[in-house]
């Protein structure tokens, strides 16, 4: 059985309670020194999620209005 989907939202909280979650979380990242290769790898990986979000909370919203309609099942 794979446990990574239960997972995620599991580290997401852990990142949060850590303080990388949020508007000040990506500033606190940004603001650690790191090698020259690190700190264009930790760019290039921002900006990609930069361009990925509007289209991620598009289909969240999606998603969750299709959920809507439907009735819940009862196991």
């Amino acid at each position: 059985m794979n446990q990574l989907p239960s997972r995620r939202p599991e580290r997401r909280v852990a990142l949060q309670k850590r303080g990388y979650g949020g508007s000040g979380g990506r500033e606190q990242l940004e603001s650690f020194r790191l090698a020259p290769w690190a700190s264009r790898r930790r760019h290039d990986l921002l900006e990609l999620l930069d361009r990925l979000n509007p289209t991620i909370a598009e289909l969240t919203q999606a998603i969750e209005q299709e959920a809507e309609k439907c009735p819940e099942r009862s196991a």
